[in-house]
């Protein structure tokens, strides 16, 4: 075994190891440096893309929000435009429920009405709901059946019993005629025709 003595004087010795432990805490003291600055860069790199990525998103969600703002716009707009067309719907139909519907009376009497026949009254109510009276003659009284199942078939009147009701009927030994007397029930505008087609 070889033993080495250091014959140097203790204050060189001392001097040497100090400055073997300053070399060692430089490197580390370099070696954290670096870290800190490249967990830095790192950092700010990062942080940097986010915030340009973030950038992007809020210009993106921008545009879709003032094209949902356009949108919402022309939503209501058009609401408007619909509420006004309902209530031009409404009020026509208010009009055509309230409005007795005397033409189609009209028509389907004069379908049904045989040769022979002849009206002499004819008075519609002022209510949608109340019937309106006929007054009229006929040769016999197969044609009043005749007519009167004309008119039940017709879909104008009401399909119920008293839809059509006879309320007197007077035959005329002087004129050979029979006088008779409807009530007939009309029904509203929307339902005239249902009826009908219904029974075929």
């Amino acid at each position: 075994m070889i033993v080495k003595f250091d014959l140097r004087p203790a204050e060189l010795v001392k001097k040497e190891v100090k400055r073997k432990s300053l070399n060692v805490m430089g490197i580390i003291a370099a070696v954290l440096i670096v870290l800190f600055v490249a967990s830095s860069g790192f950092y700010l790199v990062t942080m940097t893309m986010n915030l340009l990525s973030l950038r992007d998103d809020v210009f993106f969600l921008t545009g879709d929000v003032d094209n949902l703002e356009l949108d919402k716009r022309a939503l209501e707009v058009e609401i408007g435009r619909l509420r006004v067309r309902e209530k031009t719907f409404a009020d026509t139909l208010k009009i055509m429920q309230d409005e007795m519907p005397s033409i189609e009376v009209l028509g389907a009497i004069e379908k049904n009405i045989s040769y022979g026949m002849g009206v002499t009254r004819l008075q519609f109510s002022q209510a949608p709901t109340a019937p309106t009276v006929m007054n009229a003659t006929a040769a016999t009284t197969d044609q009043i059946v005749e007519f009167t199942d004309g008119l039940k078939s017709s879909g104008v009147f009401s399909d119920s019993e008293s839809g059509i009701r006879m309320l007197t009927s007077t035959y005329s030994e002087l004129t050979k005629r029979v006088s008779f007397t409807l009530n007939l029930t009309v029904n509203p505008i929307g339902k005239i025709g249902q009826d009908s087609s219904a029974q075929r």
